[in-house]
């Protein structure tokens, strides 16, 4: 297997990307996202390991994808946001519609959560890409 060097500063890039963007998803759609999730405002006193979880999945993922970019060669806008939609279609959409299926979750809450991961892996990969 040969060796495979990946952008540190790209790695940086895409993860607070990810979660800029997280942030501004769910500040858009708070209220459909908390009644879609049973809960309210009130409730999310005490989110900083939350804030901490997102982060490191932003960085985890980053870095994983960025082995994905260097094993397809993807160097373009496109190439980055097509691998990004793909990554979301296989693994993300499916897997969250099987749980959503069998533990009766909300199809809102489906919508809005893999609006912002198709996004984020979208923009993600378009970082990668070009970096």
């Amino acid at each position: 297997m040969s060796e495979v060097s990946v952008n540190l500063w790209a790695i940086v890039m895409a993860a607070a990307a990810a979660v800029v963007i997280g942030a501004t998803w769910y500040g858009v759609f708070t209220e459909s996202w908390m009644k879609a999730i049973g809960n309210k405002k009130s409730n999310l006193s005490g989110a900083s390991a939350s804030y901490v979880a997102s982060i490191a999945a932003a960085f985890i993922t980053a870095y994983i994808f960025a082995y994905f970019i260097e094993y397809k060669q993807a160097n373009t806008l496109g190439e980055g946001a097509l691998l990004g939609f793909w990554i979301w279609l296989g693994f993300v959409a499916t897997y969250s519609l099987m749980n959503t299926a069998w533990e009766d979750r909300s199809w809102d809450l489906w919508l809005i959560n893999n609006g912002n991961q198709l996004l984020t892996l979208v923009v993600m990969g378009m970082i990668l890409a070009v970096n």
